[in-house]
């Protein structure tokens, strides 16, 4: 099982320093977050907390995902560079398939794309885009995609989208790797229809084995071997070294720890991430 961290929340110019320790201590992958605005009010329909709101505010710092992907590769070599999870139908597939294209050539090969259909209405109100079909134009849309991205010329004719023969060169030299996001029964389905993994939700080690044999038995149901298919889970937010060790009895591929936030300055961070590896590598939980 791997292991890796979550950035959230902190000022753009602390990723850097934070990909580079995480890097250096032996993590897996570093996985961004992903909102186009922040609408200062919600609908209260935040669906993976018991209030209905959000863990941020208007005010907590976003990047453009693909940007902040392309500048850590430029400063890593080695780690992982996760989406967790893009926002896709708030976007025209072809701009985002030029996007992630891009962002995957300039780290070597190293995304990994998660993708959500999202649930902020006022988001995509605010973007110009339908709130319901959302979940039918991400599945359209990721079929573009990976057409695009092998750099072949690709007409489209769908329910959603539609283009004349055109490219997105250059192809991707590698796959992009695409994990679904969400926990509600259409997106496990989503997620083995059409991903080649699952990227999981903040909750309970108990909700996210939950969500695992969902997924296994989904799996079972369309004939899909599990050997085929990553599950990427977020350990608790309350203890997430403790979590790492829950989860591993879990049968997931990697666990994503979220990096604590009530910090002042990013040196704080990568001390939390080496006294982190150095705890895990003794358990024996990090290579």
């Amino acid at each position: 099982m791997k292991v890796s961290v979550r950035c959230f929340g902190f000022p753009l110019t602390w990723y850097r320093p934070i990909a580079e320790t995480a890097e250096h201590e032996g993590f897996h992958g570093l996985w961004i977050p992903d909102h186009v605005v922040s609408p200062t009010l919600t609908d209260g329909k935040y669906p993976y907390s018991s209030h209905g709101r959000p863990s941020f505010d208007p005010a907590t710092p976003f990047a453009d995902p693909m940007v902040m992907a392309g500048h850590l590769a430029a400063a890593t070599s080695r780690i992982r560079l996760g989406i967790g999870v893009y926002v896709l139908p708030l976007r025209h597939p072809l701009a985002a398939a030029r996007s992630v294209m891009s962002a995957q050539e300039l780290s070597g090969g190293r995304l990994v794309l998660g993708v959500g259909v999202g649930w902020m209405r006022a988001e995509f109100e605010s973007l110009g885009q339908e709130f319901s079909g959302r979940g039918g134009r991400t599945e359209e849309m990721l079929g573009v995609m990976r057409r695009a991205w092998t750099g072949e010329p690709v007409r489209h004719e769908g329910r959603w989208y539609s283009f004349p023969e055109l490219t997105v060169a250059p192809g991707t030299t590698e796959p992009v790797p695409v994990l679904i996001g969400g926990a509600s029964e259409r997106a496990l389905v989503r997620a083995v229809r059409h991903g080649d993994g699952w990227y999981g939700p903040p909750g309970t080690a108990d909700q996210t084995s939950a969500y695992v044999s969902a997924l296994q038995a989904e799996l079972e149901r369309q004939g899909r071997e599990r050997s085929t298919f990553r599950l990427v889970a977020r350990a608790p937010e309350d203890d997430p070294l403790a979590g790492v060790r829950a989860l591993a009895e879990r049968d997931v591929d990697e666990v994503v720890l979220n990096l604590p936030r009530n910090v002042e300055k990013p040196g704080e961070v990568t001390a939390w991430i080496t006294a982190a590896a150095g705890r895990l590598r003794t358990e024996g939980a990090l290579g």
